[in-house]
């Protein structure tokens, strides 16, 4: 059976079939921009270069994220701070000890107006312990006095006419007598170079006597309030006689006021002791002389 043809219909589109539809452009370039961003992440398709370091990043194995150390609020931080690695143990360091010098005295047995000999009362002061006391402290480093325990009287007899200095020898209080020359030797080579035009004087000779104490290394001299009063004074009563040729009575032990002064072989009436210290009682007068002086 034959089919029938349909006659041919030509349109002509008026003016307004022309413009294109805007609407539906609109719709489908909307719906083509997102497949276009959004497939790519949703495929694992990389389209631009990736930022340094982190293709490294995802190579790095799972179990390294678990060595890194957290950071803690300021709450949550440990007590106790955790131990990276052991300690190396340091050679102890032990406190530096050496020989000790205490230098006590400083007192005027005599001195001499031309060639007369004046007595000790009479010699007025010298302000000469700011030059020899420093002198006689490097005793410390003295070979004849390394190891040494014990006291030592040390002289010095000081012209002013000659400019001169020399050492003498005093009483020994548990100093060996071996050692004695030694401790000269160094004392006369330490004070070499004294300068005797600085020092004020009155008269033109004098002789002053110190009192040194030797300790050796690894003990300790007396601390400067040993003879603090309130260690309390022990009872002691006797008499004792003056052995030096001039003791100083002192208000106070150590650093009191001078309130007299004894030539040698004063007999005086002992009343308490404190430490290296006798409190002394002469005809009214009450006072501390140091234990050397009185030859206990």
């Amino acid at each position: 059976m034959a089919r029938k043809e349909r006659p041919l219909t030509v349109k002509t589109p008026g003016p307004d079939g022309d413009k294109p539809k805007w609407g539906k452009i609109g719709i489908f370039a909307v719906a083509g921009l997102v497949i276009g961003i959004a497939w790519p992440s949703l495929a694992g398709v990389r389209i631009g270069p990736s930022v340094p370091g982190a293709d490294k990043a995802k190579a790095a194995p799972a179990s390294t994220a678990s060595t890194t150390t957290p950071v803690l609020s300021n709450s949550a931080q440990p007590t106790k701070q955790p131990v990276l690695a052991k300690a190396i143990p340091t050679a102890e360091v032990k406190p530096f000890s050496k020989q000790t010098v205490v230098v006590e005295g400083g007192r005027i047995t005599r001195c001499y107006k031309g060639s007369k000999r004046l007595k000790p009362e009479e010699c007025g002061t010298l302000k000469v312990d700011r030059v020899l006391a420093p002198r006689m402290k490097q005793l410390d480093g003295c070979p004849s006095a390394l190891g040494l325990a014990g006291g030592f009287e040390l002289g010095f007899d000081i012209n002013f006419v000659k400019k001169e200095v020399s050492v003498q020898r005093g009483e020994r209080r548990g100093v060996p007598a071996t050692t004695v020359n030694g401790i000269i030797a160094c004392t006369a080579d330490y004070i070499r170079d004294v300068d005797l035009d600085k020092i004020p004087h009155k008269y033109s000779r004098y002789r002053v006597f110190y009192d040194l104490k030797f300790y050796p290394a690894g003990t300790a001299p007396p601390t400067e309030g040993a003879d603090d009063p309130a260690a309390g004074d022990s009872d002691e009563r006797g008499l004792a006689s003056v052995s030096w040729d001039t003791a100083l009575v002192r208000r106070e032990p150590r650093n009191g006021k001078i309130i007299a002064r004894l030539v040698r072989g004063t007999r005086v009436k002992i009343l308490s002791r404190r430490k290296d210290w006798y409190r002394i009682k002469i005809r009214t007068k009450e006072g501390w002389v140091y234990r050397g002086a009185l030859g206990l």
